[in-house]
């Protein structure tokens, strides 16, 4: 096997046990989604409960982003740049480019992280006064199924990754 081809099956593995390693912390999150609403649901609506379920969206869709960062660095060619990058992020990484990769998760899925990104970015740049407790809480509700469907997406994801990499030190 040639050193580019090595260094290929290498990298597809490190991304392959980096989302395996992701999926963990991404549930350990997902799993506090319903304790938060329940929490949220019987407040009053306070700032310091809706800052704190707010900050479990920001820390999924962050730590997913982060995740969706590394694949389009190393498979990718690299996170899209501009103003709208963080979009068109989602945008590439549902779409199956062959040759190259294959989705990361699908454009049903796509549409609605989307609206995990708009809040992260509401929640980031600090507007917390415009934060409205029935929307955290809609979201909070729609993160479980989100992530049911989402989970075996990137597990599958990884596991093709390892696919390509057995192929080509088999092949190489």
């Amino acid at each position: 096997m040639n050193e580019r081809t090595q260094a290929t099956a290498e990298r597809l593995l490190q991304q392959a046990a980096l989302i395996e390693q992701s999926i963990p912390e991404l549930d350990a999150l997902c799993r506090e989604a319903e304790p938060a609403a329940k929490r949220l649901a019987a407040s009053s609506g306070d700032l310091i409960t809706v800052m704190g379920c707010g900050g479990l969206l920001h820390g999924f869709y962050s730590a997913l982003e982060t995740l969706m960062r590394d694949v389009a660095d190393s498979l990718n060619g690299g996170v899209p740049h501009g103003e709208s990058w963080h979009a068109r992020l989602l945008d590439h990484l549902s779409v199956d480019v062959p040759g190259v990769r294959p989705r990361l998760f699908s454009p049903d899925v796509r549409d609605r992280l989307d609206e995990f990104r708009g809040f992260r970015h509401v929640y980031r740049h600090l507007y917390v006064f415009n934060l409205k407790p029935a929307r955290v809480l809609d979201l909070l509700t729609r993160l479980g199924p989100l992530w049911d469907e989402l989970k075996p997406q990137l597990a599958a994801f990884a596991a093709t990754l390892k696919e390509i990499a057995a192929g080509l030190t088999k092949d190489g």
